[in-house]
């Protein structure tokens, strides 16, 4: 694996949220300044291929990635773009109705506690 593969795969599973490919190029800059944004995302690509991270579609934004291989689900925010996971009794759900999912694609889209907080102060 490249050096430049290894640091955005790092980028990802060092994460605490779930990032876009700005957010993992700005990270990997701070090692290797020289790194193109294009690179960010054939890498990207390429990873979620090979099953090493997970790409998340977000509708009308910009994909999502996410460290967490096991089948989950995430919540994203239509107003600012936030994605979290699930809550694990979802998945437990699931399962209990539909027995072991190798995988599944689950987004729920919902408004984000900050959002809700500004929304309510601006109303």
């Amino acid at each position: 694996m490249s050096r430049q593969r290894e640091a955005i795969l790092s980028a990802v599973r060092e994460s605490c949220c779930h990032p876009d490919a700005d957010m993992i190029c700005a990270r990997v800059k701070e090692d290797i300044p020289h790194v193109s944004l294009g690179t960010i995302y054939r890498n990207l690509g390429k990873l979620a291929e090979e099953g090493l991270i997970r790409r998340i579609a977000v509708p009308f934004a910009a994909d999502r990635f996410d460290k967490t291989l096991t089948p989950h689900g995430h919540a994203v925010c239509p107003a600012c773009g936030d994605v979290s996971d699930l809550p694990e009794h979802i998945s437990n759900a699931l399962e209990s109705a539909l027995g072991e999912c190798i995988s599944y694609e689950l987004t729920v889209r919902r408004e984000c506690e900050e959002c809700k907080k500004i929304k309510k102060y601006t109303v």
